[in-house]
């Protein structure tokens, strides 16, 4: 029997504010607040984990550690909390590991020293993932460029034998298409460690589809703007992951 599939919020962050679920489980709009503010309102909405892709600093215009940071320390209870955004040198994840973030996520294909991305992954255990942008089967970095053929990084990766990846679909498109979740299969596949998918989630059927993935090792997966946008709850989210789930009997519109 497969293990039930995690779905883990993706708190953007930039200039200090963040986007925060809805006030209730009914649909509605976004509204903002702090990372604090951002990280409370999720805990209340049931979430084990959350992901902060801070916007600032994968731009290059500066950072919002301090408040992920802060955040973690008197707002997190037992949430854990996964850092992401402009993480691909050494100055950069001692920075964010030193803040006391639970993990931190390496862009392997924005590092311009791979030898430092294989001796970091090896280094710092579970306290780091490898973050690989995905289109098609090319892996690319934050500005769409082909780095590399995806399984060649990958076994190129596990040669350090990595505790975990962060796989994120970066054609823009809604959904996992049926090649992909192939690719995103034979991704868990071929490596020893948990899988964790970003994108391409717009409905909470969506999720469902990823289900017969965890047989093959995937473990979570990380939705942004549809649950901070109301499109479906995280309680929705969680039932999408069960085996049997049927989106006609408690589902969100199909817009």
């Amino acid at each position: 029997m497969s293990k039930l599939l995690e779905t883990i919020p993706e708190i953007t962050i930039a200039g200090g504010t963040c986007d925060l679920p809805p006030k209730s489980a009914e649909l509605g709009p976004a509204r903002s607040g702090s990372a604090r503010d951002a990280v409370v309102a999720w805990r209340a909405e049931g979430a084990h984990s959350a992901l902060f892709f801070d916007a600032d600093a994968a731009a290059g215009t500066g950072d919002n550690l301090r408040a992920v940071s802060e955040a973690g320390q008197h707002g997190g209870g037992h949430v854990r909390l996964t850092y992401m955004g402009g993480v691909h040198d050494k100055d950069s994840l001692d920075r964010v590991l030193e803040s006391g973030v639970s993990r931190a996520v390496i862009d392997v294909c924005d590092a311009t020293d791979r030898d430092w991305v294989r001796d970091a992954l090896t280094r710092h255990g579970k306290r780091v993932l490898a973050g690989i942008a995905v289109h098609g089967n090319d892996a690319v970095d934050s500005a769409g460029r082909r780095i590399a053929e995806l399984f060649d990084l990958i076994d190129e990766l596990e040669d350090v034998d990595v505790a975990g990846y962060l796989i994120s679909e970066a054609s823009g498109r809604d959904h996992w298409l049926h090649h992909d979740r192939h690719m995103l299969a034979a991704v868990c596949e071929s490596v020893k460690h948990p899988v964790e998918a970003r994108g391409a989630v717009k409905h909470a059927s969506d999720i469902h589809a990823l289900v017969p993935l965890t047989r093959q090792g995937l473990t979570a997966v990380v939705v942004g703007k549809p649950l901070s946008q109301g499109a479906f709850t995280l309680e929705e989210a969680a039932t999408a992951a069960e085996a049997r789930y049927d989106p006609y009997e408690w589902g969100p519109p199909q817009a």
